[in-house]
């Protein structure tokens, strides 16, 4: 390898929630918010792999940057999502995420088993067959990233 040139191969699945698990990802603002998600994960510099979820909580699976910081990218991402609901979007209330976020490395051998499933999360969690190592219990105040 040319020892000007790097390869970054490192996937990450994040998952974070609405404030107190309100249903504010109603199928009136999903695509927008999910396109702000996608644009502000982009500018972070990373690669959007999947992005998903259900009224509750989102999914994310990126590629990283050398540069990784995932706080940094969850925090940009969650401000400027919620600010986009609460200032473009005709919600109910007011729009807002839990503090913290879930983050687990994903082999990349298991990337499209994760894709598909960031794809049908309707059907994972209205059927019951939802993975819970995909899944993080995330309560207020505290997350997996947090511990």
């Amino acid at each position: 390898m040319n020892s000007g040139h790097s390869s970054i191969e490192v996937y990450v699945h994040l998952v974070w929630s609405t404030k107190d698990r309100q249903p504010f990802i109603t199928d009136k603002i999903r695509n927008a918010l999910y396109s702000v998600i996608h644009q502000e994960t982009q500018k972070k510099g990373f690669q959007v792999l999947a992005l998903g979820g259900i009224e509750d909580h989102i999914h994310l699976l990126v590629q990283c940057p050398a540069n990784c910081d995932l706080s940094n990218l969850t925090h940009a991402v969650k401000g400027s999502s919620s600010h986009f609901a609460n200032h473009f979007c005709e919600v109910q209330c007011c729009f807002a995420w839990q503090p913290g976020y879930g983050a687990r490395s994903v082999s990349p051998n298991a990337i499209h088993a994760v894709i598909e499933y960031i794809a049908n999360q309707e059907n994972h969690h209205h059927s019951g067959n939802t993975k819970p190592d995909w899944e993080p219990k995330l309560d207020q105040g505290h997350s997996e990233a947090d511990s």
